[in-house]
């Protein structure tokens, strides 16, 4: 792809748990700077890591679902990429720790800079002169589970 040029990309990774299996996707869009902005990181493979570096330098890295299969690859893709921006959704819990509603608030095993907006009013990201974000946040129910 040409440098400079906007584009949308989409990264899918076979996920495989003994007999379940999952396909996890990753979506890379370029903003007007040809820096990329990166949703839902998947694991950092060579071959993963490659493509991207082909098509430019991360910028912002976006933690938008709660799932696990896209937080166990958080913390070692943000490593790749350790000057890229993090933002992650609100709400995060499990294994890999906790958000609310603020970087503060973060028990994540990974920096956070900041939690994607639920309204205008909340810190907006700074790509939201290009991308809109608002988060449709809704709160578990105390009987949801473990968590």
């Amino acid at each position: 792809p040409a440098r400079g040029r906007r584009g949308a990309y989409a990264f899918e990774q076979l996920l495989r748990f003994q007999n379940v299996s999952a396909t996890v996707r990753m979506n890379v869009q370029r903003l007007r700077n040809g820096k990329l902005w990166v949703v839902a990181p998947v694991a950092p493979t060579g071959e993963c890591l490659s493509l991207l570096k082909d098509i430019g330098e991360v910028e912002h890295l976006v933690l938008p679902v709660t799932a696990l299969e896209h937080k166990a690859f958080f913390g070692p893709f943000q490593r790749q990429f350790p000057s890229a921006s993090v933002w992650a959704a609100p709400g995060q819990y499990g294994p890999f720790g906790t958000l609310g509603f603020s970087p503060e608030t973060s028990t994540l095993p990974f920096r956070v800079d900041g939690v994607l907006p639920r309204t205008k009013k909340d810190k907006q990201p700074p790509w939201s002169s290009e991308i809109e974000t608002k988060t449709f946040y809704v709160d578990l129910p105390g009987n949801a589970g473990p968590v």
